[in-house]
């Protein structure tokens, strides 16, 4: 199943992603849990593109990171795979934040490029890596992640009741998921942004209504943390599930584990909630919240990050993102939180840095995004909820049109440039696609 389909999302993978060169070695890591299929998959692809690939399969750790470490071989994996040009990781009970990871990534100028890929298969692989525009992606994650640095204060709340703010720490980098891994980097699977804002700042509630890993997967109820300048102070919920992950984090006997490590946001066009987390983390308008050990990474004026027994991430669902709140309290959950002739009026107004992040499912930015990546694979068909929403969309396009011209004239009055749009008689979707996806991330 998924045979060519997992060929080539894994030779995007290499060769659009890592830019694997021949010659170079690359280590692929895995358990007895992973899938095996996308691992010897992977190493085609790095044979195939004159690479050379080294499988270090492992038994399954009990646990997760330094939580594992007793049952992984941590001095063998870090002598392979530093020897290593690139790193990907396929375990299931990831080497992610354990000591071998730790020694591994140590030196910033003398690490392998690595993605983290935990417990993927061929499915996910596909629909992920294979079926998204990733170049696309990259603009558009960078872009949001710029304007969002350029922020101070975040506020972000959910319809189940969370209610989080937050302040970004000056100089800490944001770590952004674009797809593509250079140099030394160390990313995640693409479609995210995270950060680890001032932890002091960090106060209010998290309602994570989604999954948790580890220990739980999906839960059953909403887990309620009451967060008190960084630290998780209070769980709470129905049913079982807040039980259960107290006593999880107890058992640790580390306070550190308690840290609010950082926040992500969601921007995977076609990630869905399966329990998966490296999915889970990407589901398009959530916000992923993680517990315990902070990576180097997140953590730049920090050396070597702050260590603790584990890591645990919480997704919360359906998240409105506001930065630098001055329009806090417009937020209309499970609605539009900001039509597009608001956002122009915000922008001509010269509001732009008291603009909420668009993160409901139903913007237009959500709707752009999702349908220029899924165009590829599905023909145009009006019957289709989505097409028949641009088809609507598309007969406002004249009044767009101007409607954009006179931000720019507002913005830019030294410029004296308007946009020369000629619009197909047909409506040419994809080419207008494009162009309303540059105008927005130009605006961002």
């Amino acid at each position: 199943m998924y045979e060519l389909e997992l060929t080539n999302a894994c030779y995007k993978l290499l060769h659009d992603m890592f830019d694997l060169q021949p010659g170079e070695s690359l280590a692929i890591t895995c358990d007895t849990e992973s899938n095996m299929d996308v691992v010897n998959a992977t190493a085609k692809a790095a044979f195939a593109l004159g690479a050379k690939p080294l499988v270090l399969k492992m038994s399954t750790p009990r646990d997760c990171g330094k939580a594992g470490d007793i049952d992984m071989p941590i001095e063998p994996l870090v002598a392979a795979i530093k020897g290593c040009d690139a790193w990907v990781e396929y375990n299931n009970k990831w080497i992610f934040y354990s000591t071998a990871y730790d020694k591994i990534v140590a030196d910033p100028e003398d690490r392998p490029r690595y993605m983290n890929l935990c417990g993927v298969n061929p499915e996910l692989m596909v629909r992920n890596i294979g079926k998204v525009d990733n170049n696309l992606l990259t603009k558009f994650i960078m872009a949001i992640s710029d304007f969002c640095e350029a922020g101070k204060h975040f506020v972000i709340t959910s319809p189940n009741g969370m209610h989080l703010e937050c302040d970004n720490e000056p100089g800490r980098a944001y770590v952004t998921a674009d797809g593509h891994v250079r140099k030394g980097e160390i990313k995640m699977f693409p479609g995210q942004i995270s950060w680890s804002p001032n932890f002091d700042s960090i106060n209010g509630t998290i309602v994570v209504d989604g999954t948790i890993t580890p220990p739980l997967g999906a839960v059953k109820n909403p887990i309620t943390f009451t967060i008190e300048k960084g630290y998780v102070t209070k769980i709470e919920g129905e049913g079982t599930d807040a039980k259960a992950y107290a006593e999880w984090m107890k058992s640790f006997n580390d306070k550190q584990i308690y840290l609010v490590a950082h926040g992500s946001f969601g921007f995977g066009p076609n990630a869905m909630l399966n329990g998966d987390i490296v999915e889970d983390e990407r589901v398009w308008g959530c916000t992923e919240w993680g517990f315990g050990n902070v990576g180097p990474q997140l953590v730049s004026d920090i050396p070597g990050g702050i260590p603790a027994a584990t890591h645990s991430d919480g997704i919360c669902l359906n998240c409105s993102v506001w930065v630098d709140d001055r329009l806090k309290g417009r937020v209309e959950h499970n609605k539009t939180v900001l039509p597009f002739q608001f956002f122009l009026n915000q922008i001509a107004d010269g509001n732009r840095n008291q603009l909420p992040l668009l993160m409901q499912r139903n913007c237009l930015v959500h709707l752009l995004i999702r349908f220029q990546m899924d165009r590829r694979n599905h023909p145009f068909d009006r019957t289709r909820n989505v097409d028949r929403i641009f088809v609507q969309f598309f007969l406002n396009l004249r009044f767009l049109h101007a409607a954009v011209n006179q931000v720019i004239q507002k913005m830019f009055p030294d410029r004296r440039k308007t946009l020369d749009i000629t619009f197909p008689k047909q409506g040419n979707i994809p080419l207008l696609l494009d162009l309303l996806i540059e105008i927005f991330l130009d605006f961002l």
